[in-house]
């Protein structure tokens, strides 16, 4: 069977995502989430981490326990170094439509940090997370930040200190017009020649968009050759949930899916991939 990793971006970004995670894990197909550690005060990472380990399995469905990755963030809230050259993280043309999601303004803007400053965040990311959460076993980045120098390089670098799990490099697409996403095989065995762990292939087109369905889902299963994958949504839940991460939710809950991976497919998490 095709092994699976279901995850949920952005944990500790808000209440609603939070909810959102959890619930697609307790009653649907989700097998991991990711940490937006800089986001969490003291408090609220033990709150977060009290509450992955009260969560249930009321899916039916043969599944791990909630894992989680580290989503190492450079675009949104607070460094927590505090000699960032920056007060509050950004990311390129934040405003402008035209401009912001263009793959070269993203290249130019992380080329302006220094790869030993990204190190001090992202390290001080890791440790914080490690500190408080049980069960990580992986990183990736807020906005594929970590596809882009010298962001990337130091990505790697400390996947292999800590010996996690990671993401592929998966830059946005050239002159896109919304957030799309894509990687290649060649990054997959470009961190596998690094003793660096990840999935054989990636399902990243469902972020952002409103209009996708479970059967587009269950089609995009079908095709692919990938062995183990990893699927990225970005679930949320409550009134104030943004439209596109509640069709999400309603993806990874829907009885249709649920029953075609019950008899297809076998839910992982990152700790269950070998090199």
């Amino acid at each position: 069977m095709k092994q699976l990793i279901v995850q949920g971006d952005d944990l500790g970004y808000s209440r609603e995502i939070n909810d959102g995670i959890f619930y697609t894990y307790e009653n649907g197909i989700l097998t991991t989430t990711s940490l937006m550690v800089n986001l969490l005060d003291d408090e609220k990472a033990r709150y977060l981490n009290d509450s992955i380990g009260k969560l249930t399995n009321k899916s039916t469905l043969n599944k791990p326990e909630l894992h989680l990755g580290i989503h190492l963030n450079l675009t949104f809230g607070t460094p927590l170094s505090p000699t960032w050259t920056q007060g509050e993280f950004t990311r390129p043309y934040r405003n402008d439509s035209e401009k912001q999601w263009k793959k070269q303004n993203w290249i130019a803007y992380f080329a302006q940090f220094k790869a030993s400053e990204v190190e001090t965040e992202l390290r001080l990311q890791i440790e914080k997370a490690l500190k408080f959460f049980d069960k990580i076993d992986h990183l990736d980045s807020h906005h594929f930040s970590a596809s882009y120098e010298p962001v990337k390089s130091v990505y790697e670098k400390l996947a292999i200190e800590y010996k996690l799990a990671a993401r592929p490099a998966a830059p946005l697409i050239e002159n896109s017009i919304s957030p799309d996403y894509s990687y290649s095989s060649n990054d997959v065995r470009y961190l596998r020649s690094k003793n660096i762990s990840c999935a054989d292939g990636y399902l990243l087109s469902y972020y952002h968009k409103q209009d996708a369905s479970v059967y587009n889902f269950i089609n995009d299963l079908e095709k692919t050759n990938s062995t183990s994958l990893e699927a990225m949504f970005h679930p949320a839940k409550g009134e104030n949930a943004d439209q596109w991460r509640a069709k999400d939710l309603q993806i990874l809950v829907d009885p249709i899916l649920m029953e075609y991976i019950r008899n297809n497919i076998q839910l992982i998490t990152y700790k269950d991939l070998c090199i």
